[in-house]
């Protein structure tokens, strides 16, 4: 998982020039803290291979997003949406209203997200970097964008499997 992460972090920068990304430094340390501090894990895989994985802190009505990875060779399938539906998914059924996220600005996450159908509710500067964030949420209760890429055509040829551990 933390190779995964790492590797997805230190390729994703649209501008460069920007900080390291934290993912990027993620290691098992990082992952096995946030699973003893209550993060559930979800992991996308495709046979043996593991695709993307996403950690979710349960906190009542509002589950926290953590640390969205998806191998740099596997990107553009439709494996984050997947994922962040998981979530979406095992929240609604735990009582939850809404799953909540910070996205930095200048990396280009809230595109992603707001295509996945979350919202900026909130703007803010980054108190640890020189760069900005958006506080983005998506309410379980309303529709699921269509997707716009890839289209639904594409994701039914090669649907990446779902396993929770």
């Amino acid at each position: 998982m933390a190779e995964l992460t790492s590797a997805a972090y230190r390729s994703g920068d649209l501008v460069p020039g920007l900080p390291v990304a934290d993912g990027a430094k993620e290691d098992a340390a990082g992952v096995l803290a946030d699973l003893d501090g209550g993060h559930r894990l979800w992991t996308a895989t495709a046979g043996p291979v593991l695709l993307g994985t996403v950690r979710a802190l349960p906190d009542g009505r509002a589950w926290s997003v953590r640390r969205l990875a998806v191998s740099p060779r596997a990107r553009r399938l439709g494996v984050g949406r997947r994922l962040l539906r998981a979530i979406e998914a095992d929240a609604l059924a735990a009582g939850a209203s809404h799953v909540v996220l910070d996205a930095v600005v200048e990396r280009g996450n809230p595109v992603f997200y707001t295509s996945a159908g979350y919202r900026s509710v909130r703007h803010f500067a980054a108190s640890d970097k020189p760069l900005s964030e958006v506080h983005m949420e998506r309410v379980l209760t309303e529709p699921v964008p269509s997707l716009t890429y890839p289209d639904a055509a594409d994701l039914a040829a090669s649907p990446p499997g779902l396993v929770r551990s």
